[in-house]
């Protein structure tokens, strides 16, 4: 098991004059991890960006809760003890097929990378990971998929308006 001290990453460079620091989107993320420690330093990393961050240790648990209410972008942990991330990323692609997925897992492998790809998956990440690497990765879908937008703001930036 990873420790806290094994996932923080160093401390940035702050942004320079011609490097202005981008606001950060405000997100709905649900991290979907069996590791306790893992899904609480994220959560506490990510909300003190702004995000609203939702947690599960099991499949079971990340079904119920995108069923009350679907979140804008998923954390999916790929090794889960008996539960595995590519049969949840099965199910999330047969009942939300929209939904935006980054893989992050502790046994990154070329076939799962592959795999989860053909599963249209947003990003993978290998832990550990820096976090200024999970934010590049927030902003960069942020931006792909117009996340953080509401419902009509997305219309509007579709058509150019």
């Amino acid at each position: 098991m990873r420790r806290l001290h094994e996932l923080r990453a160093p401390e940035s460079v702050p942004p320079t004059a011609s490097q202005p620091a981008a606001p950060v989107v405000p997100l709905s993320i649900m991290c979907l991890d069996d590791d306790d420690d893992f899904r609480q330093y994220i959560r506490g990393v990510l909300e003190g960006d702004g995000h609203e961050v939702r947690e599960c240790a099991t499949p079971e648990q990340f079904y119920a809760q995108c069923e009350a209410r679907l979140p804008e972008l998923v954390l999916l942990d790929m090794k889960m003890g008996r539960n595995t991330g590519e049969d949840v990323l099965l199910e999330l692609r047969k009942r939300w097929p929209k939904l935006c997925v980054i893989v992050v897992t502790g046994y990154p492998s070329l076939d799962s990378m592959r795999q989860t790809f053909k599963q249209d998956v947003f990003d993978y990440l290998a832990k550990p990971f820096s976090i200024s690497e999970l934010q590049r990765v927030l902003a960069q879908a942020t931006r792909a998929l117009g996340l953080g937008q509401r419902r009509e703001e997305r219309l509007r930036a579709e058509l150019g308006m």
